[in-house]
């Protein structure tokens, strides 16, 4: 389910830690009996990193770890940045371009819980390399244009832009075609269904190898997503 970047502050002050927890820590008083706040989320980050670094040299699996420990630090800094009263919704608050996902899955009896903390506004992240006040910023791609949208996206304006045409003389060079059967004859239906399937895979790259075959120069092949290349 999907919920309102708002949500993970809910979430945060649900979460507690044990007094077993806190006692092995040789605290008198546990300070996450009350859930994670403002008050006391930076205790909670610290004692964080002492554990990835007490994984790291017994185990070296610390992604999961690490993974929450930034998602717990980025809902804190969107908390601090809200102000105080949670009841008030600043027009321009960052929090309102995230979303909060959470997905449940059950093993052998086990239910996992997956949470994510999604930023659906890419300027946010661009201000907070803007914050390390960088001399310039190069963006460079083959798939830029137009770049006032990305100038949009990002909320900034770039003061330098070069466009230069396309290498591919598109009246010549360029053929747009859909290709139905492969060599001996069997349909390409690439859905998710069949995808998989090994005689579709196998059909796939003989046309693939027959393409190469004619084309000179080689080719450069795009797929529809990267799973497709990992399928044996």
């Amino acid at each position: 389910m999907v919920y309102d970047g708002r949500y993970i502050f809910e979430l945060m002050s649900r979460f507690t830690m044990t007094d077993e927890t806190s006692n092995s820590r040789q605290t008198a008083v546990n300070p996450f009996s009350q859930g994670l706040t403002l008050a006391n989320y930076e205790e909670y980050l610290d004692i964080g990193r002492i554990a990835l670094e007490d994984l790291s040299t017994m185990t070296g699996n610390t992604g999961a770890l690490r993974m929450w420990l930034t998602l717990v630090e980025t809902a804190f800094r969107l908390r601090r940045k809200e102000g105080s009263d949670p009841d008030i919704i600043w027009e321009d608050n960052e929090v309102n371009h995230y979303r909060v996902y959470v997905h449940l899955e059950t093993h052998d009896g086990t239910t996992l819980v997956w949470l994510s903390l999604w930023c659906l506004d890419p300027s946010i992240a661009f201000a907070e390399l803007s914050r390390q006040r960088p001399h310039s910023y190069i963006l460079t791609s083959g798939t830029l244009t137009p770049i006032a949208s990305y100038e949009s996206e990002l909320r900034i304006n770039f003061a330098v832009k070069l466009e230069n045409r396309h290498m591919i003389d598109a009246d010549r060079q360029l053929l747009p075609a859909i290709i139905r059967r492969g060599p001996t004859g069997r349909i390409l239906n690439c859905s998710y269904q069949n995808r998989a399937e090994e005689s579709l895979l196998i059909e796939l790259g003989n046309a693939l190898v027959s393409f190469a075959k004619v084309v000179p120069g080689g080719l450069l092949v795009f797929f529809p997503s990267y799973s497709p290349c990992t399928l044996r």
